[in-house]
């Protein structure tokens, strides 16, 4: 989860899920609030750790 193809310092696997996660509970906010109670927003430029993924 920490591998990155990038060569100029882009997201690793983990960051790039908990990018993808973000936008989404991002969505839930604005179009279903009560949906979206209790969800976890990542950090962005923390990589997750194993427990919180």
């Amino acid at each position: 989860m920490k591998c990155s193809l990038s060569k100029r310092g882009g997201r690793d696997v983990a960051r790039q899920f908990a990018h993808m996660h973000n936008i989404r509970a991002w969505l839930l906010q604005k179009r279903a609030q009560e949906l979206s109670e209790g969800l976890i927003i990542f950090e962005t430029k923390v990589t997750p750790s194993k427990s919180e993924r």
